[in-house]
């Protein structure tokens, strides 16, 4: 609607300035100029203060899968840095299954990155789209034409990771590996120091084999979680 007075202004306008006699032709270029000034001004205005919206949430959730994965069952959400400073971004980088097979790439160009734990099992990643949407069919008609409705202000993607996940750059997770395998005995040794630590308080499960290929593997979990943790960049997300 205000599009159209704003033609219709600009229109008459131009046909009074060709039309020299016409009767009271100042008052009505006045008259028409003031208008579409005034329009213009009033969606100017609109763009930045979004008049008769308000905003709405969508909410979209996948469940992620990890590219990299390291002993005892730690998992890593793998980033790449671009650019540097304060032009720098990350592409995330997660695959669509359990086979590793399809990767999923996220840009953190424009939009805000969140990494978060959680104890739930699976990790999740969860995309906000905020967007504005007029409130009624009367600002609908007043405001045609204008790209409010469902404008978007902003992206937030957040990663919700389980304990056992890491977040790490691509050259921090080729140096976590090449630390972890330098590392072998070290590691074993700790392994088998927690194990036997438990042992000394339950001697009952001595023969309790499923028992101890649990301590086993939760301890591999711990003491690989601690190595990679060293490595981990926390500047990764983007709040």
């Amino acid at each position: 609607m205000i599009l159209i007075l704003s033609a219709i202004c600009l229109v008459g306008i131009i046909l009074l300035s060709i039309r020299a006699k016409f009767p009271g032709r100042g008052g009505y270029l006045a008259l028409l100029t003031i208008t579409l000034l005034g329009s213009q001004s009033y969606l100017l205005m609109d763009t930045q203060f979004h008049w008769g919206t308000k905003l709405v949430t969508k909410k979209h959730t996948v469940k992620i899968y990890p590219i990299v994965s390291f002993p005892g069952s730690n998992q890593v959400l793998i980033y790449r840095n671009l650019g540097s400073g304060k032009t720098k971004k990350q592409i995330y980088v997660t695959a669509k299954g359990p086979q590793k097979k399809q990767k999923s790439l996220l840009y953190s160009d424009g939009i805000k990155v969140r990494l978060r734990s959680y104890r739930q099992k699976s990790a999740l990643r969860i995309t906000a789209q905020s967007e504005y949407h007029y409130t009624s069919k009367l600002m609908q008609v007043l405001f045609a034409g204008i790209t409010n409705n469902h404008h978007l202000k902003a992206t937030t993607v957040t990663f919700l990771l389980p304990g056992n996940w890491s977040v790490l750059s691509t050259s921090n997770a080729r140096q976590a590996g090449t630390a972890l395998k330098n590392g072998k005995a070290e590691l074993k040794q700790k392994v088998a120091g927690r194990v036997q630590k438990y042992l000394r308080l339950h001697p009952e499960k001595a023969t309790a084999q499923p028992v101890l290929k649990r301590i086993e593997e939760q301890a591999l979990q711990v003491e690989t979680h601690r190595i990679l943790q060293k490595f981990a960049d926390r500047q990764a997300s983007h709040d």
